[in-house]
């Protein structure tokens, strides 16, 4: 008796495992989805900054040109594509300064940039000495920050390694084509908003035009309705919105 049923039961649990195997054979196979990272190249970025900057004919007038600068991820290469600017002396000193300036400020390695400079500007103008480098240092920090220059404003004066600006030439001939053009706010140079506006008077004798620079009695604070002195980059960059 106890046999028979030890068979029964040993029949019972066979049969229970080959129901078992022979109902796996007929469910579905289940498809485990795997997700799959796709790699999207990142779109280079490139961030520019603009704004007119004054200069000076070679007959002492005051003009504004346009000029910008560009700045995309790259390996530390400085580009130009100025058109019909020419920058004649001390171009690659006053670069150099403006580049170390803007590590100072912003904390940031150029060496992991591209830099470019470029202007659109139609008349041909000549720009001498490093009277552009504070403009160039503040477009650069612009640039690096993704900021837009706000519109009646713009600077003049040189730079130093360390972010100081120095004096340059003509402040009151720029400060007059500043105001008469709308601008309500000039950064200059310290000790610089007094710089006497000059005229060139030519004479005729005997043939022979001869020229001189004659000065007068308005200064670059009456042509522009501020006229900011600043010694050092980072007292620029409040009026630029970058501070």
């Amino acid at each position: 008796m106890a046999n028979d049923i030890a068979k029964y039961f040993l029949v019972l649990v066979l049969g229970i495992a080959l129901g078992i195997l022979i109902g796996l054979n007929f469910i579905p196979p289940q498809i485990i989805e795997v997700p799959i990272e796709i790699q999207v190249p990142v779109a280079e970025t490139v961030r520019s900054a603009e704004m007119f900057l004054p200069a000076v004919t070679s007959e002492g007038a005051g003009v504004l040109f346009p000029f910008g600068v560009e700045v995309k991820i790259g390996t530390g290469k400085t580009l130009v594509d100025l058109g019909n600017l020419v920058f004649i002396d001390d171009t690659q000193s006053s670069i150099k300064k403006s580049h170390d300036a803007v590590a100072k400020v912003t904390g940031q390695d150029l060496r992991n940039y591209d830099i470019t400079y470029f202007s659109n500007t139609i008349q041909p103008t000549v720009i001498s000495g490093e009277s552009a480098g504070a403009a160039m240092t503040i477009l650069t920090i612009a640039a690096l920050e993704n900021k837009t220059i706000p519109p009646g404003i713009t600077i003049t004066g040189a730079i130093t390694n360390n972010g100081s600006i120095v004096k340059v030439g003509a402040v009151a001939a720029k400060a007059k084509v500043i105001g008469e053009l709308g601008y309500s706010t000039f950064i200059v140079p310290k000790g610089q908003s007094t710089d006497v506006l000059t005229q060139k008077v030519c004479e005729q004798t005997s043939g022979t035009e001869n020229c001189n620079e004659v000065k007068g009695t308005v200064m670059a604070k009456d042509l522009v309705q501020n006229v900011i002195e600043v010694s050092s980059i980072y007292e620029a960059l409040p009026y630029f919105r970058l501070d």
